[in-house]
């Protein structure tokens, strides 16, 4: 593989991986479109889940006190029901509808919570159910379940910390299911390892970073950006 391409393509990891240290969340939806466009959708989609996995193993780590066990079971429970529904959901109708209602909601949802003048809080964990189903269909519909946990962290109002910790438990154990039927799938080879490889160093920086820049966000701005990227993330659903 050549060396510039090779370059490229940390850059965009590097950038991923960033976004997800910071925020919790997004490197996928930083990566996979860029990535796509260089190696593939086939080489582009194990990477991503190698990375997605270990940047949640490193944040668990160092942060696993502050997981909300009450959610992440629930979550990760009723996700791995949802999950069959999408993909039954993939064979039968256009999936493509299913985007869009996703868009729509992530953007509503998150102009609502910009310009509420009341916050709303959820405290029970029982919601965690319905948020996990969701992100279980979608997930397995397209492959953007991740928004649902988001929303679902931001109801409960934790604080960056608790909020990036929580989501890297469920996304920790979901990227381990993805990676490994992944691998089943046929879809590891020399140049997804390679890549991989000569990517740690880089998502460890970015890492250290992302940890850094977490710290200097207050916690209100810190819920702003999260909604802001939200809904980037809406209109790149609707337009994609």
């Amino acid at each position: 593989m050549d060396l510039s391409i090779i370059c490229l393509i940390l850059a965009i990891i590097f950038l991923g991986a960033i976004v997800r240290s910071t925020l919790g969340f997004g490197n996928a939806l930083v990566t996979m479109p860029l990535m796509c466009l260089i190696i593939g959708l086939r080489t582009a989609a194990p990477i991503s889940a190698f990375i997605s996995t270990t940047i949640a193993l490193v944040i668990l780590i160092n942060n696993w006190k502050f997981v909300n066990l009450k959610s992440v079971w629930r979550l990760i429970l009723s996700s791995a029901i949802g999950i069959p529904l999408g993909i039954y959901i993939l064979t039968s109708i256009n999936n493509r509808i299913l985007v869009i209602i996703l868009g729509i909601f992530l953007i509503l949802f998150s102009l609502f919570r910009i310009f509420a003048t009341k916050t709303i809080k959820i405290k029970s964990n029982k919601p965690a159910y319905l948020f996990g189903f969701l992100s279980g269909i979608f997930g397995g519909a397209y492959n953007v379940g991740g928004p649902f946990i988001v929303v679902y962290s931001t109801l409960k109002n934790w604080s960056p910390i608790e909020f990036k910790a929580t989501l890297q438990g469920y996304f920790f154990i979901s990227n381990i299911i993805i990676v490994f039927m992944q691998g089943a799938s046929g879809l590891w080879t020399s140049k997804v390892f390679l890549i991989y490889l000569l990517a740690l160093p880089v998502v460890g920086i970015a890492i250290f970073l992302g940890g850094k820049f977490t710290l200097l966000i207050p916690k209100g701005k810190f819920d702003k950006i999260i909604y802001l990227f939200l809904i980037l993330v809406g209109i790149f659903l609707l337009v994609q």
